[in-house]
């Protein structure tokens, strides 16, 4: 592969990427953030999207987490699915 294709198969690659992050962000924002908003104390746009199932093509409600980075960061440490299971951890080892 020349190096203009591999320039250009990265560019598409980042598009897609760009496309999946929007769709699940508006997915999130609109069928969970709105709908739950007493839920979460701050802004939309400090949180996350986590894909439970890691498979970031899945944006079904089912498979989204609004979640904070610190949140992110630890469920990806920990080997966890989602938030629920990030609180159970801690409950495990403190509070949730």
């Amino acid at each position: 592969m020349t190096k203009d294709k591999s320039l250009q198969k990265l560019q598409y690659e980042d598009i897609l990427n760009n496309l999946r992050m929007y769709s699940s962000r508006q997915i999130a924002y609109k069928d969970i953030y709105l709908k739950n908003k007493e839920d979460y104390s701050l802004p939309f746009e400090s949180y996350v999207i986590h894909h439970k199932d890691r498979d970031e093509d899945n944006n079904g409600i089912n498979n989204l987490d609004i979640i904070t980075r610190d949140e992110h960061e630890q469920i990806h440490g920990f080997g966890l699915g989602g938030k629920k299971e990030l609180c159970e951890f801690k409950k495990s080892w403190w509070y949730c």
